[in-house]
């Protein structure tokens, strides 16, 4: 008799992996579906009643910098963060509270998703996933959305600091772009939490964007490569598009 293997030992179709992204952009825009289901997965990084303020952005563009900048500048802040989807901020507007949104070029931010090598996730998966998660919000700009772009929050964070307390007086003490122990500080928070989640230190850095190893340079400048693939063409330029339209209020140098 021929032993037919469990099918837990049975590798994943691809295809499934597509579905998965597909199924979680729908979800994802929905609060009332995706809210209860990040809170099951991950109660501390979803807003509550006490929640000052939320941070959210498509991945790789900024979203853990800026949440340990802010927590440098204020620690008992209350964050809610990390969701990448637009059912969070949605639901934060609904409730009055303040709105912290990132982004980066679409390129920039999908090779740096591909290059931490996390998941199942496709070029074109990736560039459809950045696209979902802005043009979900594009009607839902007004005061209480603040979007700042990748080289304003890595780069001039205090501008960001800055911005978000005149609009939301969150009691945030300003933050030092030039002062190196401030940044360091701020990279040395960022890989505690990586290891606190048992994250290798060379597979990264996936927490900190600024500090990656030689091995994540391949694979970037692999990644890079790939994302001119003809297949995720209209993707990447579905992903341009939303970009151009939601533009950034705080935008780098």
């Amino acid at each position: 008799m021929i032993p037919v293997p469990s099918p837990l030992l049975l590798p994943r179709p691809p295809a499934l992996g597509g579905i998965r992204q597909s199924l979680r952009r729908v979800v994802a825009a929905r609060p009332a579906v995706y809210l209860p289901l990040r809170a099951c997965r991950r109660p501390g990084t979803v807003l509550d009643a006490r929640t000052d303020l939320v941070i959210e952005g498509a991945p790789r563009c900024g979203n853990t910098w800026a949440e340990f900048a802010l927590r440098r500048c204020r620690p008992d802040l209350r964050l809610a963060h990390h969701s990448h989807a637009a059912a969070h901020v949605k639901r934060a507007l609904s409730r009055d509270i303040p709105v912290l949104v990132v982004i980066r070029d679409p390129d920039a931010a999908v090779a740096s998703r591909l290059a931490m090598g996390t998941g199942a996730v496709t070029v074109r998966g990736a560039f459809l996933d950045y696209a979902a998660f802005y043009e979900a919000l594009a009607s839902w700009r007004g005061p209480g959305l603040l979007v700042a772009d990748f080289a304003a929050v890595t780069r001039a964070m205090s501008r960001v600091v800055a911005a978000l307390e005149a609009r939301f007086a969150l009691d945030l003490a300003p933050f030092d772009d030039a002062c190196p122990a401030t940044r360091a500080a701020v990279l040395a928070a960022m890989d505690a939490h990586a290891r606190a989640a048992g994250l290798a230190r060379g597979a990264a850095s996936r927490s900190n964007p600024l500090g990656h190893d030689a091995a994540h340079g391949a694979r970037l400048r692999a990644a890079r490569a790939a994302i001119a693939a003809p297949g995720a063409a209209r993707a990447r330029a579905r992903a341009q598009a939303a970009r151009a339209a939601f533009g950034a209020d705080i935008a780098g140098a």
